[in-house]
């Protein structure tokens, strides 16, 4: 089997929905050749249609808590405070059946097919939010989405790997910390700046959608910067 990952949004009121990669896909995407997985390394991409969707929901929402959950999360290892063993066993408990059914507003759901068309006509996800810097108030850090979606490189989405649970593998198509700078692993690119601090470090933490870069926040592109070899 494998570990099975989604993106879980909670808008500034408080509901709580998911950027899944089949259940979005059959209410917006019409051309079934398209094809995403639910393991870690299938999908959780910069720029491809899926993680294009969170950008989208995003955009809309401006400040969202995001995490990116998997169905083997064990809330009683990770939570430190009452209040995120909560958040946590929420998120345990809405992937055990791989995913609720997906609550979007109407205007989400635009966004997502408007998402979806531009795929249909080659036009890249980079474009479309190509103004997108990702901040996360709290700890005064951002990210330039620009700069991770570049043609000659597909780099794991930023997001997904700050809002992760933990570091290590949970099963196979998996990301794990170890294989990052490891030249026998043969997984991703070299680099020299990548700080393994940053994974999970956004996780239960509200996130901004600029388009400006925020004054007295830390750039940390280059450091959560990840490009798989193959």
């Amino acid at each position: 089997m494998g570990a099975y990952y989604e993106y879980q949004v909670r808008r500034k009121d408080g509901t709580m929905t998911n950027i899944h990669p089949f259940r979005l896909k059959d209410k917006v995407v019409s051309n079934k050749e398209i094809w995403y997985g639910q393991k870690f390394l299938e999908s959780f991409y910069s720029g491809n249609w899926f993680t294009g969707c969170l950008y989208g929901f995003l955009k809309l929402n401006k400040k969202v808590v995001v995490n990116t959950v998997c169905d083997y999360d064990d809330y009683k290892e990770y939570a430190e405070t009452p209040e995120e063993a909560e958040n946590i066993e929420n998120a345990f408990k809405y992937m055990q059946e791989y995913g609720e059914t997906p609550n979007y507003t109407k205007e989400e759901l635009e966004e997502f097919q408007e998402v979806t068309n531009d795929l249909n006509f080659g036009k890249p996800i980079s474009e479309r939010y190509k103004e997108a810097v990702i901040a996360c108030p709290e700890r005064k850090q951002y990210f330039v989405f620009k700069e991770f979606v570049k043609e000659d490189e597909t780099t794991i989405e930023p997001l997904a790997l700050l809002t992760r649970r933990g570091k290590e593998s949970q099963g196979g198509g998996d990301f794990d910390i170890d294989y990052v700078n490891n030249v026998e692993a043969r997984e991703f690119k070299e680099n020299p700046n990548f700080d393994k601090n940053l994974v999970c470090s956004w996780k239960d933490l509200e996130v901004e959608y600029l388009t400006e870069i925020p004054q007295g926040y830390e750039d940390i592109t280059e450091r959560i910067k990840l490009v798989s070899i193959w």
